[in-house]
């Protein structure tokens, strides 16, 4: 009797598993503007995946860095950034950010001039996030280059980011004050105020030590990872030490992945031809930063329950 109830309650479960669609109507993207806009952005982003497919993995690295797509992402690679403490490489934040605003920064500057270097910047950074979607850290990024930007046309120079980060962190709570109890939010403010308040005392201290830019590096790695650990342990229970060595070995080689990235895309894009050759050097790139990520990935993390 219990066993062929249990069958019974099994198909029932199986049978509301599924559903059927009778007819089905193609909505479209709407011959508006904003209906416009959509259609150009979902057909950048389709071309954009089929070409990081022919790239194999660096190409699913290299999509979730510049689109916010990370399920094409090796799993034993985003299981290894995750252990690393580097998962914050793979959501789109400031760093992703900033690299392509240096990026048009020095194209502006070359083409155009030194004048145009703001309008570059900030064209590259409403590009990047049009492209790649919204995100509580991304919006913290751009709030801040916005600022930032308004401030260098108005001939303000020598700002005090601290007074950036917190006007940024206001206009963030009133666009959107959902974000506020989100892990991204959280470690994204938490994060750059570590690197501004902390980051300058510890590199005068490192900089006796190690080469200047070794220095800086763990300097970033060492503010940001203090501020964020207690924040990082009350949400997830863990703590992982070995993200500061880990960033500022990773973070040089991730600069250096996008950067490539983008120049060899906008080649693959114009020649089609170049793709297969361009996919061989980001593997190639790919192949050590996945090395370096492994290897940081052994050192074993602090959990709350080792504390308490």
């Amino acid at each position: 009797m219990k066993r062929g109830l249990a069958r019974h309650c099994t198909e029932k479960a199986v049978q509301r598993a599924f559903f059927s669609v009778q007819r089905s109507y193609p909505l479209g993207f709407g011959s508006s503007i904003s209906g416009r806009a959509a259609c150009l952005r979902a057909f950048c982003r389709l071309r954009f995946r089929c070409l990081m497919y022919a790239w194999g993995a660096a190409g699913g690295l290299f999509l979730a860095l510049f689109s916010g797509v990370r399920e094409y992402v090796d799993p034993g690679t985003a299981e290894a950034f995750k252990k690393a403490g580097l998962a914050y490489i793979l959501a789109l934040s400031g760093m992703h950010i900033s690299i392509c605003s240096g990026a048009a920064a020095a194209a502006g500057s070359f083409l155009c001039g030194k004048r145009t270097v703001p309008l570059f910047r900030i064209l590259a950074v409403l590009l990047f996030v049009w492209f790649a979607g919204f995100s509580p850290s991304l919006l913290r990024a751009v709030l801040c280059c916005v600022i930032m930007t308004a401030a260098s046309l108005c001939g303000v120079m020598n700002l005090n980011m601290l007074l950036v980060l917190s006007a940024a962190f206001l206009c963030h709570v009133c666009i959107a004050p959902q974000d506020c109890r989100s892990a991204a939010f959280l470690l994204s403010y938490s994060a750059l105020g570590g690197i501004l308040l902390l980051s300058e005392s510890i590199h005068r201290r490192l900089s006796r030590i190690f080469p200047r830019p070794l220095s800086l590096e763990i300097a970033v790695s060492t503010a940001a990872q203090t501020v964020t650990a207690p924040v990082t342990l009350r949400l997830f229970g863990a703590f992982m030490p070995g993200g500061i060595p880990a960033s500022a070995a990773a973070s040089p080689l991730i600069a250096v992945f996008m950067y490539a990235g983008m120049f060899l895309t906008v080649l693959s894009l114009l020649l089609p031809g170049f793709a297969v050759p361009a996919g061989t050097a980001m593997n190639a790139l790919y192949t050590v930063i996945k090395a370096v990520v492994t290897a940081f990935s052994n050192v074993p993390c602090v959990l709350m329950h080792h504390i308490l």
